[in-house]
């Protein structure tokens, strides 16, 4: 005993494995679409698999560009790190220089 659905009809006999299998058999027609409708799902994954893999360059080459700047950027801090020190051990060797100097005067003055 089934129960009636309010929604579908239910059958009172249920069909053999092999009645159902012969209801779901396609013909050309039908094979034919679903060729189709595969070939543009195929089609679609496809396209996805592109679009993918162009993003994931254009991230990669986007990476390297800023890896790029960023050490660009690091060589330009280092250069002005170098460029300060040398100038102040100039400045620090001219002033020695003016010590120097300075007593020599001295000496000779006194």
């Amino acid at each position: 005993p089934t129960i009636q659905s309010s929604v579908v009809l239910t059958p009172k006999e249920p069909k053999s494995r092999q009645a159902s299998l012969d209801e779901q058999k396609p013909d050309k027609k039908s094979t034919a679409r679903n060729r189709r409708m595969f070939g543009l799902l195929l089609g679609t994954l496809q396209k996805f698999k592109d679009e993918a893999k162009e993003s994931k360059d254009k991230e990669d080459q986007r990476k390297q560009i800023e890896n790029k700047l960023e050490e660009k950027a690091n060589e330009e801090k280092e250069e002005i790190v170098k460029e300060k020190r040398q100038l102040f051990e100039e400045r620090r060797q001219t002033q020695v220089k003016l010590r120097k100097i300075e007593q020599k005067i001295e000496i000779v003055e006194t």
